[in-house]
């Protein structure tokens, strides 16, 4: 109602989703009704709407609080996709304190935090020092030495690092199970096909919004080549490469940075998000180089950027003996 919702449309919604039903079916038999008294609609096309909605107050409680982190005097202390909850802090009694919000709030919800599923880190200069417990109600949430968020292994440690041993475990499992359904002797661009769709978003999951060191970006080309490597019978990288530019698979770097700057252009139209914000404080001067390293322009389309990212790596091939 705060949202200016017509009423009429807020009964309709009240009086479907009080009427839910699901049941049991074993064989050819179903179980008699069961009423859901709460919770949406899995795979609604509204469900994620309507959580968003429920939800938000939990953001708003948190904001209005003016604890955690603050970037540029905007405050910062909570991330959210879905379910998944990211509470920043520079100190351990805001952290508490957000806590008690969350706990609070969740109560009025008639939501709980999953305490075997929360913990915490710590990234700074004293990260493995000895620090004091924090709660949820009566259970303590454990110091780890990494977090997982959206497929993203974060390492405590003094400066933000990531861990892909998980990823790239992932990957080679897809990687051969493709390969022992197909086989390495069958048709290439076949292979390289289902591999780009099937296997390269494992490898590449969110890696356009952070910063790897230059040997995880080593590391990650030769476990994105190993396509390559058993499909053509070699480790020699100009010949990889070779085979990638004429089968049509951009090298890891390129399609990395391809990536980048797809996203990059994509905050930068977000005027409305607060990510937004960060694009302007920390991203944009990325996305100026990388434009001037493609040649790519201010205004361009999708498809241009990749043209002008291709054209780059053929200009490579060709300049190579």
């Amino acid at each position: 109602m705060s949202r200016k919702c017509p009423s009429k449309f807020i009964n309709i919604l009240d009086c479907w989703l009080s009427k839910t039903y699901t049941s049991v079916k074993w064989g050819n038999c179903l179980s008699s009704l069961v009423l859901l008294p709460n919770g949406i609609r899995q795979g609604s096309i509204l469900g994620p709407i309507l959580f968003s909605v429920y939800t938000d107050d939990l953001l708003q409680q948190l904001h209005n609080t003016s604890l955690g982190c603050h970037i540029n005097y905007i405050n910062f202390n909570a991330l959210m996709y879905a379910d998944d909850l990211l509470l920043l802090s520079i100190s351990l009694a805001d952290l508490q304190k957000m806590i008690n919000v969350c706990a609070s709030e969740f109560k009025i919800l008639d939501m709980h935090i999953n305490v075997s599923k929360s913990s915490c880190i710590r990234i700074g200069k004293r990260y493995d020092c000895k620090v004091s417990n924090i709660y949820v109600g009566k259970h303590t949430l454990p110091w780890g030495k990494q977090i997982r968020y959206l497929g993203i292994n974060v390492l405590a440690g003094k400066n933000l690092h990531y861990d892909f041993h998980l990823t790239k475990a992932k990957y080679f499992g897809a990687l051969n199970s493709l390969l022992g359904k197909i086989g390495t002797s069958s048709n290439i661009q076949v292979a390289l096909s289902l591999t780009a769709a099937k296997c390269f978003p494992i490898l590449t999951y969110g890696l356009e919004a952070i910063t790897i060191s230059k040997s995880q970006l080593s590391n990650m080309c030769f476990v994105y080549n190993a396509i390559f490597v058993k499909l053509f019978s070699t480790f020699d990288k100009l010949i990889i490469e070779q085979c990638q530019y004429h089968t049509g698979v951009l090298p890891f770097q390129y399609r990395l940075d391809q990536m980048r700057i797809n996203f990059l252009f994509s905050l930068s139209d977000s005027l409305s998000s607060p990510a937004n914000v960060l694009f302007m404080l920390l991203g944009n001067h990325e996305l100026e180089i990388l434009c001037v390293k493609y040649k790519i322009k201010s205004d361009s389309t999708h498809s241009n950027r990749t043209y002008r990212i291709w054209t780059a790596f053929g200009d490579t091939i060709k300049l190579k003996p």
